[in-house]
């Protein structure tokens, strides 16, 4: 979450992976079936109003793999967010502000759990 003089954004995903991770992510969008899952995911996300995209995006698709593969987007990804932006409005300042960021969260989980799941965090 951050506050900010432009109102309020929530947030949640993988903003930047290890390359371990990286890789893990672009093997599971290559899957028929895990790949086709989360581009229904991302497009259900971004279809209820949230913004759903990488905070840093190759320009061209990663190396090894196809440029014109179906999921070209999600593989030019290399880290993977949901996010929510309200502008400055009177509700930021009640009781409304969480019941709006929990509602994002509990829209977005599954992303994080699709995350969580097929890329993990790298073992310390």
């Amino acid at each position: 979450m951050r506050f900010g003089a432009d109102g309020l954004t929530a947030a949640l995903g993988y903003y930047m992976m290890t390359a371990a991770q990286l890789e893990r992510y672009r093997q599971a969008v290559i899957d028929d079936a895990q790949g086709t899952r989360l581009a229904q995911l991302t497009e259900r996300l971004r279809g209820d109003g949230l913004q759903v995209g990488g905070g840093q995006m190759l320009k061209t698709a990663p190396r090894g793999y196809p440029g014109d593969h179906a999921r070209i987007g999600l593989l030019r990804c290399k880290g993977l967010i949901c996010w929510r932006q309200w502008p400055v409005a009177p509700w930021l300042y009640t009781s409304g502000a969480k019941d709006r960021v929990v509602g994002f969260l509990r829209t977005a989980a599954p992303l994080q759990h699709w995350l969580d799941q097929r890329v993990g965090p790298d073992p310390a």
